[in-house]
């Protein structure tokens, strides 16, 4: 069998496996873009198929590429199944992400991403597909990890996902980057060099001093910051405060629950990635504070609730690391939340937006008996009162609840899990809710 031959057959078995994804259920709306895509893609690679020989090697090598990319698409269907994750949180993301990741045609037309979701054993990412040559739209793929499909409060994670999507669509990049520069501008983190510098201080914790040694003796040279570790890291920056703007506080106390270390200085020096956790999560503290939202909305006339609240952002403002892990000024960090907030000018649902005081009690309340975080008062002749209340304002609720729970008097004892899906019945209703304010009134 000649190169062309199995080429061949690989397209016919990738063909094959697309009509058989017919039997999965990906969610309402969802099925026929998907496949639409795949297909029109095919149809082109048999085209370039029909017309290579088994002398072209670049030819064949190029279509055996693009197949490749359209099978592993595919092959996604198979963890995409209703039920594998918190669908209307999914919901949320994927208008996001269509949002964020819309890209405009030289003729001036939309072309939106076609969103996908599936779920897997590892954590919190979205991909977005590079751009093909055959591709009418990008494949953006959000992926959940199976078992924290209804732990929504965690899942304020994919606000810094959604940073490190947009960095392949044009208009969000510019944007990223000079945030990116603003970080780069002063400090330990202005070059690798720099970095190099910083993190071999005599000051530095002796857990690092240990690391670096170690390193040193298995390498036979010392621990060098290179160029895509030092855009890496800045990257990494960037999206924490991407997410941040997202999901405010909400993503800071995912961010500490999910990502804190027990050496929280340490870092892979084999591949230095992801930057050290204490730093990040100072950064975030320093944004935190400059926006203003470590601040509680409630009073100490509201008792409990204020207590709860502040208990919240206690965990939040907690900044327990020493100084050699300020990375930034003020300055720096400001100049790069303009940047993302230049972006999110033309995606206001995406920037997060403080709660309420009286809704926050209101929210609050009703976890407290146990119900889910919505606003559907009720009047005196019975008729319910519906209001639009966004992610972040539950997220918010919830995380009060949870890391506020000593403050609160119930008899009721909520573990998190519980309240996780408390707030995720809440996104259901909520989702309900909106389409029943968005019909057409008669």
């Amino acid at each position: 069998m000649g190169p062309l031959e199995f080429l061949t057959e690989e397209f016919e078995n990738t063909e094959r496996a697309l009509h058989e994804t017919l039997r999965h259920d990906y969610g309402p709306g969802r099925r026929e873009e998907y496949y639409t895509e795949c297909e029109k893609r095919l149809q082109a690679i048999q085209a370039d198929i029909a017309a290579l020989t088994n002398d072209n090697r670049p030819g064949l090598k190029n279509a055996a590429a693009e197949l490749a990319q359209v099978a592993h698409a595919i092959a996604l269907v198979e963890r995409s199944r209703l039920g594998e994750f918190s669908w209307p949180f999914a919901d949320e993301l994927r208008e996001a992400a269509s949002s964020l990741l819309t890209e405009t045609t030289v003729d001036d037309e939309e072309l939106p991403p076609i969103v996908h979701v599936i779920s897997e054993p590892t954590g919190y990412k979205i991909r977005t597909e590079q751009r093909l040559r055959h591709a009418t739209s990008r494949f953006v793929t959000i992926h959940f990890p199976r078992q924290l499909k209804h732990h929504v409060l965690l899942h304020a994670l994919f606000g810094h996902e959604l940073g490190h999507a947009a960095i392949n669509i044009p208009e969000p990049k510019v944007l990223l980057k000079a945030a990116a520069r603003a970080l780069s501008s002063s400090g330990p983190m202005s070059s690798a060099g720099a970095m190099t510098k910083w993190i071999h201080d005599p000051s530095a914790p002796v857990e690092v001093r240990n690391e670096l040694s170690r390193y040193k003796t298995k390498y036979g040279k010392a621990f060098q910051f290179g160029t895509n570790a030092y855009s890496r890291w800045h990257l990494e920056f960037v999206c924490d405060l991407f997410g941040l703007a997202c999901f405010g506080p909400s993503f800071l106390a995912a961010h500490r629950v999910y990502l804190s270390k027990p050496f929280p200085y340490l870092f892979n020096l084999e591949s230095p990635t992801h930057p050290v956790y204490a730093c990040r999560h100072r950064m975030l503290v320093q944004a935190l504070r400059l926006l203003g939202w470590d601040q509680a909305c409630t009073t100490p006339a509201d008792g409990e609730v204020h207590h709860a609240e502040e208990s919240f952002l206690d965990f939040v403002r907690e900044d327990p690391y020493d100084a050699r892990a300020k990375l930034f000024k003020d300055g720096q960090i400001e100049s790069a939340l303009k940047a993302i907030n230049t972006l999110f000018v033309a995606h206001p649902k995406l920037t997060y937006q403080p709660i309420e005081r009286t809704t926050l009690i209101a929210l609050v309340a009703n976890l407290t008996q146990g119900v889910p975080p919505i606003l559907v008062p009720i009047s005196e002749d019975g008729t319910p009162s519906l209001n639009r209340l966004s992610l972040g304002r539950i997220l918010f609720a919830g995380w009060t609840r949870w890391l506020g729970r000593a403050a609160l008097t119930s008899e009721m004892k909520l573990s998190f899990f519980e309240i996780n899906r408390l707030c995720d019945q809440a996104l259901i209703q909520q989702a309900a809710i909106n389409r029943a304010l968005d019909r057409p009134r008669n």
